[in-house]
């Protein structure tokens, strides 16, 4: 494509006149774009796609914290079970793990 010709096609551009308003043109495309309908479909398709995702682990994280909590033990630890011969943690037992008597 030569340079005339480029330079006939950008006259024919600018020459030619349109019968579109462009005022009300741009006026009805800021109405499109700042209308509630567009943005609202896209949030609503946006936030479903989001809650669809999102709850399998929201109901895995309910149930597994249901559950690990209703297994845990609801007493209090004995506070003097270190002095107990047989307890894991009693000094005792730790000692004689370091092989120190």
């Amino acid at each position: 494509m030569s340079d005339e010709h480029l330079e006939r096609l950008l006259g024919a551009l600018k020459s030619d006149e349109t019968s579109v308003d462009m005022a009300e043109f741009q006026s009805a495309v800021w109405a499109r774009i700042d209308s509630d309908d567009t943005r609202s479909a896209a949030g609503a398709t946006l936030g479903r796609a989001l809650a669809l995702r999102a709850v399998p682990a929201v109901v895995a994280l309910v149930v597994g914290g249901a559950l690990g909590a209703g297994a845990m033990g609801h007493s209090e630890p004995d506070l003097l079970a270190v002095f107990d011969e047989d307890a894991g943690w009693s000094f005792s037992a730790l000692v004689d793990e370091g092989g120190v008597r």
